[in-house]
């Protein structure tokens, strides 16, 4: 009775351990890849006046219509525009690659000939909905990786810059 009781547990645990599969990988159920609308931005950029040297505070609140974002799974984009760092819409097509590493996004694109990136922080993502930020040192990153010819000028100006972007999924 003993060596049947052995025998079927040898068999018991021969079946267990093949019937085990690996665990697939866990992919999550919202993704960036999909056709999203800017639907709004709201913040607050802070600009040193020129002439006094005073900052002045300036509340950035923006109904956004018409900007669209389409993110491809193979890391490229296309939009219909673009929210400006002071919450105004450029209407200029756009189109190049982006990257999302952990919450960072960066968008790489042409414009007017010249190579443009873009930094933002990817606050939330649901299947619907997300929403991006930007901030001074994301601005300050994004132009010095462009080689932009102002950027000191920019640094000096802009003291300050909390820029919330939402999106909607469509």
């Amino acid at each position: 009775m003993k060596k049947h009781y052995n025998l079927f547990l040898l068999l018991f645990s021969i079946v267990l351990i093949s019937s085990c599969k690996k665990d697939e990988p866990v992919t999550p159920a919202a993704t960036i890849v999909g056709k999203w609308e800017a639907t709004d931005a709201a913040g607050k950029i802070t600009v040193v006046d020129f002439q006094t040297g005073k900052p002045s505070d300036q509340n950035l609140t923006q109904k956004l219509t018409g900007v669209t974002y389409e993110f491809k799974a193979d890391k490229t984009f296309t939009a219909t525009g673009a929210v400006t760092a002071d919450a105004t819409i450029d209407n200029v097509p756009i189109s190049g690659t982006y990257a999302l590493t952990g919450t960072e996004v960066k968008l790489s694109y042409k414009k007017d000939g010249k190579d443009t990136f873009e930094y933002f922080t990817l606050n939330t993502l649901a299947t619907s909905n997300m929403t991006w930020t930007t901030n001074k040192d994301l601005l300050i990153k994004g132009l010095t990786e462009s080689k932009e010819p102002n950027i000191a000028l920019v640094a000096i100006l802009v003291s300050a810059l909390d820029l919330k972007i939402n999106f909607k999924k469509i």
